[in-house]
């Protein structure tokens, strides 16, 4: 197997990161909130995830992951700050689900964390939505959470449990926390389903404090 974390990955990767989360908290209203920061990381780790999981060899995986896991351990740190506890949850699981699978040579050989990670699809669609509260673009963001969150990750799961059902109690553990993570997707998506039936583009607008 190869290097898992290369040391200069992860002293770059979590530099960049926690420079930006303090930045941010001095500088940005949003602080590491803000949705630039979060297509940044998205955007980022799709584009990664896909050169790893289509096996092109164009950047090193241990790159990848570093860009990830750094991005997430400072992620609950700043949720602790903001006393976020239900993304903190969130970003735990990820975490651990980033960790689990890259310490499991079966899952690592798979590639499963980077095709969980290309569930952040829907993510920059969703900060676009949040800025307009246009329903063209809840529309938008919804679609794509149904493919990337909803309809992509119980394949992939199912894809890779026969690799790991006869095997260590460790591989079939980090499929059972990955339904965990797809069991708060459904939550989300079910507020979601609401949302969409009942969408007001005023209200939106309004509880947005935008009136233009």
């Amino acid at each position: 197997m190869d290097e898992i974390y290369n040391p200069l990955h992860l002293a770059i990767c979590g530099g960049v990161w926690f420079t930006v989360l303090f930045w941010s908290r001095r500088n940005i209203e949003k602080g590491f909130c803000d949705p630039r920061i979060s297509n940044a990381h998205s955007i980022g780790i799709i584009l990664m995830s896909t050169t790893v999981v289509l096996e092109l060899g164009i950047i090193p995986e241990s790159l990848a992951l570093s860009f990830t896991s750094c991005y997430f351990v400072v992620d609950m740190v700043d949720c602790i700050l903001r006393k976020d506890f239900m993304f903190l949850f969130h970003a735990v699981i990820s975490l651990a689900l980033m960790l689990g699978s890259s310490l499991s040579p079966v899952h690592y050989k798979l590639h499963s964390y980077h095709k969980g990670m290309l569930t952040e699809g829907s993510t920059p669609m969703l900060n676009c939505w949040q800025k307009t509260k246009k329903k063209i673009h809840y529309i938008f963001f919804f679609a794509l959470f149904t493919i990337f969150r909803i309809v992509w990750v119980p394949i992939f799961l199912s894809q890779t449990w026969p690799h790991v059902s006869d095997g260590s109690s460790y591989d079939r553990a980090v499929i059972y926390l990955g339904y965990v993570w797809y069991l708060l997707q459904l939550a989300w998506y079910v507020k979601m389903i609401g949302i969409l039936i009942n969408y007001k583009e005023e209200d939106e607008r309004e509880k947005n404090g935008k009136t233009d």
